[in-house]
């Protein structure tokens, strides 16, 4: 009887004396992480086929995940972690830029319809990219890049781009949007 007198006060103290902080990280256990891990790895396998790479995006990932939701995935809506994963991918891409633009980001490429959502991803997209500057101005170049896109790909958007796609609309929307300064 003393023992468990003994436990329970001790475990009383050791739940009052923790930091909310590590209350809040307590949902992200080896488990918990595992489950994520393999969930990710399966969605992403015929995506990305290349073991490292899809690997190395997971770690990526996860990271931000634990950061950004320390309460987990299951703490915030649908809708708010489609777009942190959004978010998440813009910048995996921005930090892997170099591998993007010499085609080898080791994605299969694939016809994505298009969609709201899609022409949403690529509008962060560019705004996360282009600091400062005009809002406005960023708008504009963001309906020419889109434009300019589903001139190229009517119905679905090729991901990755193939190679020369970015330039040629990147330099397609400079002198338009140039020309109507």
């Amino acid at each position: 009887m003393k023992n468990v007198f003994i436990i329970t006060l001790l475990s009383a103290c050791l739940f009052s004396c923790t930091s909310p902080k590590s209350k809040q990280t307590t949902v992200w256990t080896d488990t918990y992480e595992q489950k994520w891990r393999y969930q990710l790895d399966g969605d992403m396998k015929a995506l990305l086929p290349d073991d490292t790479k899809r690997a190395d995006l997971i770690d990526y990932m996860i990271t931000r995940l634990k950061t950004e939701l320390p309460n987990g995935l299951e703490s915030i809506p649908q809708d708010s972690l489609t777009r942190l994963a959004r978010k998440i991918g813009v910048d995996y891409g921005f930090a892997h830029a170099k591998e993007a633009i010499a085609g080898e980001t080791g994605l299969t490429p694939t016809l994505r319809p298009w969609t709201k959502e899609m022409e949403t991803m690529f509008r962060e997209a560019i705004l996360s990219n282009n600091e400062g500057g005009d809002l406005a101005e960023k708008n504009k170049a963001c309906d020419c890049f889109i434009t300019e896109l589903k001139k190229i790909y009517p119905d679905s958007v090729m991901l990755p781009f193939p190679a020369g796609v970015l330039t040629k609309v990147s330099a397609v929307c400079m002198e338009k949007l140039s020309v109507n300064k």
